[in-house]
């Protein structure tokens, strides 16, 4: 996942922590670029512009991460 912008990821909560998130802000959010990212993670906000936040592309500790397909 490069984070174009373009992309899209759903979240999937793993904790209560993730599992709040998802419910108070949607499965679906947008990949933002973000030229201080380290490898591995992605800056992302949320369909509704109210939250933004870093996630593991992989192995996250609270959100279960895949690109979503769907238009």
């Amino acid at each position: 996942m490069e984070g174009t912008g373009r992309e899209r990821v759903r979240l999937t909560g793993k904790t209560k922590k993730g599992k709040d998130r998802v419910r108070m802000h949607g499965r679906v959010w947008l990949v933002i670029p973000n030229e201080n990212a380290d490898m591995g993670f992605l800056f992302i906000k949320s369909m509704d512009g109210n939250d933004f936040r870093w996630v593991k592309s992989v192995g996250d500790p609270n959100f279960n991460v895949e690109l979503d397909w769907s238009e």
